[in-house]
């Protein structure tokens, strides 16, 4: 099984502030909430997403690039207190994903526990033809 280190795309960086987060939930994720593999059929990333549920994900694949987006919106009241707050986050990932993928079969999903696991199925390689020399 060979592992590649994932990496975002640099013209889309979501989190200008450095090692600031406004969002705690959120920091795990800039530093390293992402993993991918190669399996013998699949190429496998995981991408870890807390407090994120399914309806909140948006997932497009297109010519190699895996784009992620997520929207939360989140209301605390409390009336005792006379305490409301609301505060929104939201974010985007775009990955490259690596290899010879199969274009024509359609990804596979999940989410389990706050962990996004997505599949792409490879290409399948033929075996090498033997080529007969003409006189």
């Amino acid at each position: 099984m060979s592992r590649y280190l994932a990496k975002r795309h640099e013209e889309d960086e979501f989190w200008p502030f450095g090692d600031f987060h406004l969002f705690p939930s959120l920091k795990g994720l800039s530093q390293g909430g992402i993993s991918m593999w190669e399996e013998e059929e699949n190429v496998v990333t995981e991408i870890a997403l807390p407090g994120i549920k399914k309806g909140e994900i948006d997932l497009t694949f297109e010519h190699g690039l895996l784009t992620v987006c997520a929207q939360k919106a989140e209301e605390t009241e409390d009336k005792n207190r006379k305490y409301f707050q609301r505060a929104e986050r939201s974010f985007i990932y775009k990955l490259s994903i690596p290899g010879e993928l199969d274009e024509t079969a359609e990804p596979e999903a999940s989410l389990n526990d706050g962990l996004l696991q997505i599949r792409f199925k490879k290409q399948k390689r033929l075996a090498p033809r033997s080529i007969e020399i003409r006189d």
